[in-house]
């Protein structure tokens, strides 16, 4: 997960989260190109939300922090 600032382009902070389960290989027309993440990042303005298929949706704070991980089997954990 990377923030860049939209004005240059620069990059804010980065996060990187380790994949835990292997996936299914990527099908589609774009997915193949970019993985499960690249079309989900989703924000409410406080925190920005992102899929990572069976690694879970992780939500990061905007600045790089990481808030929460829940997992496709209902679990959910902080991330400190």
């Amino acid at each position: 997960m990377r923030r860049r600032n939209r004005a240059d382009g620069k990059l804010i902070w980065k996060q990187d989260v380790k994949h835990t389960a292997p996936d299914k290989p990527y099908q589609g027309q774009y997915i193949t190109m970019h993985g499960y993440a690249s079309s989900t990042p989703a924000t409410d303005g406080e925190r920005v939300y992102v899929f990572f298929g069976k690694t879970g949706v992780f939500a990061f704070d905007l600045a790089g922090k990481g808030r929460f991980a829940a997992w496709s089997a209902g679990s959910c954990r902080p991330i400190s």
